[in-house]
């Protein structure tokens, strides 16, 4: 299964650019091509440099530009894929329902299951949902 996530700290000055200037060349793209980038990234995960995510965000925020929402999950310090998206007729994107997200649904909540039948007190633990 690939990363979904990834926690992004630090970010120099020189990288801010590079964020900046790839945002700028997302903003020319049509908003086909947005969707098309992001399912791809979306079915790879977050693979290889951390140069690679600092792209995901201006890839985010060409989203913001473009539709006025994006796909991604945000918060300050993390971004997160969300699952595969569609281009629609309103000229904005909706999310497209797939098997092995619920699948994997499925097989954390069993693996929870196993984990409090075990005795395991999820209350002090570093799993997020």
């Amino acid at each position: 299964m690939p990363i979904r996530g990834y926690t992004l700290m630090n970010i120099s000055e020189s990288v801010m650019e590079i964020m900046i200037d790839t945002r700028r060349e997302y903003n020319l793209l049509s908003k086909e091509e947005l969707v098309a980038m992001y399912n791809e990234g979306e079915q790879n995960g977050f693979q290889g440099t951390h140069m690679k995510v600092v792209y995901f965000v201006a890839l985010h925020l060409a989203f913001m530009d473009a539709f006025n929402s994006s796909p991604f999950k945000v918060t300050e310090i993390y971004i997160g894929f969300t699952g595969p998206i569609v281009g629609n007729e309103k000229g904005t994107w909706d999310f497209v329902q797939v098997d092995h997200y619920v699948s994997y649904s499925r097989e954390v909540h069993h693996f929870i299951c196993l984990l409090y039948t075990d005795g395991i007190d999820l209350s002090k633990s570093h799993i997020f949902f």
